[in-house]
């Protein structure tokens, strides 16, 4: 520790070089870095940037920890997102040189960066949301990553998010929108409980802006899954504070101890797509057949445990890899987390585990500068 709001810390993927590189982090959860002859120093946490006074205490800190070490930079590392306001530091460093890092490559690569590994290993972010390079927001990615490349292979068949940011803080709409692309006009005639309270004006306005893609962007997030899940089962259609549906989903979760799974669909070569729709009818099927609600969310975190696996499997088939990242924000989930790891591990696999970096936003700033770093 380096004095109030300044953190040393020791990351041994980036130890042995003397690069000067500023890393942005995140917006609404951020912790900022400066990498300088090798250490790494870490801010304290910082508010929504989208606060005016937030933001302007986030510029003042990278004032201050910039002179305590005597730091200009280089290069400046930040996220892809063109309205992050973490990324707008020109105010403090000038024209210095940018990096753009995707937001769930850095997930990935601050798990990495704690280790001196040189090979490639499948990094497995589930996330909220991320801007995704192809302008969609990402959050359910399955990448193939070594020290200078990331590629995409798998990720979850693209869902609506019906009113945009909205969604987040209405799950019931992310359920609406995918079983309406899964049902048509058949979700109308369903009685389901996410329904319940909502006017036919209200209900036909969304349907509109998924079938004119207004105010409906797209999202492979598995954050915005777990949302729509929650909902589906009655737990939360709007939330009180962030993830509110998945916790929710998840201590219902954990009631219980239950081996059965739902399928999801896998489809595609080159990069896997993966629907929703079979699990989405398994598990409305065992809500007709009143099989106990925890049941159902714990079948639901067992299909995704199941489904990292098989992906890992194939992506070890067809290219021999043997080490995986899990990462993002989704993660500090610990049922999830641990069972995939007890199922990665009993099937060979190698797994990386953070060392005291947050797994959400709060890490995305070591990331990033590993990713900078490798990649000039």
């Amino acid at each position: 520790m380096t004095g109030k709001g300044l953190k040393s810390i020791e990351v041994k993927g980036l130890a042995h070089s003397s690069r000067s590189i500023f890393a942005c982090g995140a917006d609404a959860k951020n912790i900022f870095s400066i990498f300088k002859d090798g250490q790494l120093y870490l801010s304290g946490e910082n508010s929504d940037l989208s606060n005016p006074d937030s933001y302007a205490k986030f510029l003042h800190s990278i004032e201050e920890m910039s002179e305590r070490v005597h730091f200009s930079p280089e290069l400046i590392a930040h996220d892809l997102h063109p309205m992050y306001f973490s990324s707008r530091v020109e105010h403090v460093f000038g024209a210095a040189a940018r990096k753009g890092v995707q937001h769930h490559h850095a997930h990935v690569a601050s798990v990495m960066a704690q280790f001196e590994i040189e090979h490639p290993v499948i990094g497995i972010s589930f996330d909220g949301t991320g801007y995704g390079v192809d302008g969609n927001l990402w959050g359910g990615e399955f990448f193939v990553v070594s020290r200078t490349e990331c590629s995409r292979r798998a990720h979850f068949k693209y869902m609506r998010m019906p009113g945009g940011e909205t969604a987040v803080r209405e799950p019931w709409r992310m359920i609406f929108g995918m079983m309406y692309e899964h049902l048509g006009d058949e979700i109308f005639e369903r009685e389901f409980d996410f329904l319940k309270g909502k006017t036919k004006q209200e209900l036909y306005f969304l349907k509109r802006a998924i079938d004119k893609n207004i105010n409906a962007p797209l999202t492979s997030s598995c954050g915005r899954l777990f949302d729509a899940v929650s909902s589906l089962l009655g737990l939360v259609h709007t939330v009180s504070f962030e993830a509110e549906a998945a916790v929710r989903l998840e201590e219902m979760a954990s009631q219980v101890a239950e081996n059965g799974s739902y399928d999801f669909d896998i489809q595609g070569k080159d990069i896997y797509v993966i629907g929703s729709g079979a699990m989405l009818d398994a598990l409305i099927s065992d809500m007709a057949a009143r099989v106990p609600l925890e049941r159902i969310a714990r079948r639901f975190h067992n299909s995704l445990a199941l489904l990292i696996l098989e992906i890992a499997r194939r992506l070890n088939s067809e290219l021999g890899l043997d080490t995986v990242v899990l990462s993002g924000g989704v993660f500090q989930n610990r049922l999830l987390y641990e069972r995939a790891s007890k199922l990665l591990r009993e099937a060979g696999f190698v797994l990386l585990e953070s060392r005291g970096i947050p797994l959400n936003d709060l890490g995305i700033c070591v990331g990033q500068t590993f990713v900078a770093l490798s990649s000039t």
